[in-house]
């Protein structure tokens, strides 16, 4: 999954037969499948992203495709009543707009880039083929997630998470545990020190720690424990580790209000299985809806839905 800004100038730098319609929500009424912003880049052979499925989605990839065997230069827009028309019970509506990619929007793209990577807002105005001026507004707050360890759990979080609009940067200090491919969302960091690369995560980051060496996850927590702009630390473990570790933490002078930070165990305790996929499905649930109570937009990112 890669950002779209990635996707929108791979298109401007791909053949002429790969060029790309951007599909925008602009603007919703009622009950929809997806939130204003939401969008994808629709290309003659390849769709990605996702403005919410169903009828509306594939009346948009025909009208982008188009657009694309008319050598479209103007953007449009098309406005779609979520009924009997399209058959979807949404019952709210939802104004499309359609935006060519041409090589003039390069710096556009790379303010988009910008914002993917520190938040903020970015909009697109375009003034249509029937001369009406519409503006797209596009809300990006990242959610960053940290995983130390590339171990069988670590490897099924990944794969679970990387499904989910987040960033994963993916740290071990064995390069060969790393699948060879991994998706556009993921950052595989080969460290020989880990704990030392905690001071490059963002703030606000959710971070996991799970590696093969019990030494190693309490030297990553240790250096977590300095860092106060962090909005989850979890440690995989029983509750036996988690009372070894409390007791690591307080003959080095960590005060029990400071190593709380440290949650052991992670994901849902409900789920009772030790199988990676399962604890990988329980982690994941846990990370939206912590995500969810403490950032500041998540609704931009469908993740209420």
């Amino acid at each position: 999954m890669h950002q779209l800004s990635h996707q929108l100038l791979s298109s401007l730098d791909g053949d002429l037969r790969e060029r790309g319609i951007w599909v925008i929500v602009a603007k919703t009424q009622g009950s929809v499948p997806r939130e204003r912003g939401a969008s994808m880049l629709v290309t003659a052979t390849t769709a990605h992203g996702t403005i919410g499925g169903g009828h509306l989605e594939l009346k948009s990839i025909a009208q982008a495709r188009a657009m694309l065997k008319t050598n479209a230069q103007v953007a449009t827009q098309r406005h779609f009543p979520l009924g009997p028309a399209l058959g979807q019970c949404c019952g709210g509506a939802v104004s499309v707009l359609f935006v060519p990619v041409v090589e003039s929007m390069r710096d556009e793209m790379l303010r988009l880039q910008t914002r993917e990577s520190e938040g903020g807002t970015f909009e697109i105005t375009r003034v249509t083929d029937t001369n009406e001026t519409v503006t797209a507004q596009l809300v990006f707050d990242p959610w960053h997630v940290w995983i130390f360890g590339a171990g069988h759990v670590g490897k099924a979080i990944v794969e679970v998470m990387s499904a989910l609009p987040c960033r994963i940067t993916w740290v071990d200090e064995r390069d060969a545990e790393f699948p060879v491919q991994v998706l556009g969302n993921v950052n595989v960091l080969a460290s020989p020190t880990p704990a030392d690369e905690v001071r490059h995560i963002p703030a606000g980051a959710q971070v996991l720690v799970l590696t093969h060496s019990h030494a190693l996850d309490l030297a990553i927590c240790f250096a977590l424990l300095k860092r106060d702009d962090l909005s989850y630390r979890g440690l995989i473990g029983s509750a036996t580790k988690a009372a070894t570790f409390q007791k690591r933490f307080s003959e080095r002078g960590v005060s029990a209000a400071q190593s709380s930070r440290i949650m052991c165990p992670i994901g849902r305790p409900e789920f009772k299985s030790k199988h990676p996929g399962v604890i990988a499905v329980g982690v994941a649930s846990d990370l939206i809806q912590r995500y969810q109570l403490f950032r500041i937009a998540p609704t931009e990112l469908g993740l209420d839905r």
